[in-house]
C-alpha cells in the first residue's frame, strides 16, 4: 500500500512511503498502527473508529532513497 496526500499521516510516515500491511482480525487497541477504510477513503490510526472498517495492521514501512 502506498501512502498518498489523502492520508492522515503520522509524523514518521511520509507521502510516497510503502507500507507492509497484514489483514488481521486480531487488533490490540493502542499497540498497533491500523489501516482504516470508509467510503473508499483510507487512514492510519492507533485505535479503531466508529463507522470505519479495520483493513489491517501495519507491519513495516519502506522509503525509497532514489
Amino acid at each position: 500500500m502506498v501512502v498518498d496526500e489523502s492520508w492522515e499521516i503520522e509524523s514518521s510516515i511520509w507521502e510516497g512511503d510503502l507500507l507492509v500491511v497484514s489483514p488481521s482480525a486480531t487488533v490490540a487497541s493502542g499497540s498497533n498502527l491500523l489501516v482504516l477504510e470508509k467510503d473508499g477513503r483510507r487512514m492510519l490510526a492507533t485505535t479503531p473508529r466508529i463507522d470505519w472498517q479495520v483493513e489491517g495492521v501495519v507491519l513495516g514501512q519502506y522509503r525509497s532513497h532514489a
